[in-house]
């Protein structure tokens, strides 16, 4: 029983993960285009992130966000590949 229910997180896993992952590059391109190239202090604006090249700043709240999506995904996405592994090998 237990094991049917590995069977669908793993899936979920993924696609979570894969979602994360692409929301996190959507915003990180969105703010790319609309942030400021220099610090802005009054408006928040002081964390650098860079694209190529191109800094930009975006606030504090955006930043943690950004990383939080692009660790989470790609960890979940890690996770789901190990689990998709352990189970292949305890089908064995």
């Amino acid at each position: 029983m237990a094991e049917k229910k590995v069977k669908r997180i793993v899936p979920t896993e993924l696609v979570v993960g894969a979602f994360a992952f692409l929301l996190s590059l959507a915003l990180f391109l969105y703010w790319s285009s609309i942030s400021p190239t220099a610090p802005d202090p009054a408006t928040g604006h002081i964390c650098s992130l860079n694209n190529h090249g191109h800094i930009f700043y975006v606030t504090t709240t955006e930043t943690v966000v950004y990383h939080t999506l692009l660790i989470g995904g790609w960890s979940l996405i890690a996770c789901g590949i190990v689990h998709r592994l352990w189970l292949e090998h305890r089908m064995r």
